[in-house]
């Protein structure tokens, strides 16, 4: 499944299922393990086979599933105080990480994730 060329986002989620709801390309489940409220900011840009995301979310989470097929994805973390996760490596503040085409991912905010 391609993404539909041109898709645009940038949204403010309270739930981890609104959050699940910008995310359809992919077979991803999220659970929030953090304390507090739920408080996210997705931003994305799609071509064809081309997805660059960004976000943010103020509790911890883990996230298990599949990257969309056919489709290469760009994930970057504006700004942490907290390591962030993703295939058992760190991504760090305004570093980039590719997944590949239904790569097997998981992805954990161990606590708070800050923006800047």
């Amino acid at each position: 499944m391609s993404f539909p060329a041109g898709l645009c986002f940038n949204s403010v989620l309270n739930t981890t299922e609104d959050w699940r709801a910008y995310v359809v390309y992919w077979d991803l489940e999220l659970f929030q393990f953090g304390k507090g409220i739920f408080l996210s900011e997705l931003k994305a840009v799609h071509t064809d086979h081309l997805q660059v995301s960004s976000a943010w979310r103020s509790t911890g989470i883990f996230g298990r599933g599949q990257a969309p097929r056919e489709c290469l994805t760009f994930v970057t973390v504006p700004s942490a105080d907290a390591p962030v996760y993703i295939c058992g490596a760190i991504l760090g503040s305004n570093e980039m990480m590719a997944l590949r085409d239904s790569e097997e991912i998981e992805v954990s905010t161990p606590r708070i994730v800050l923006r800047c």
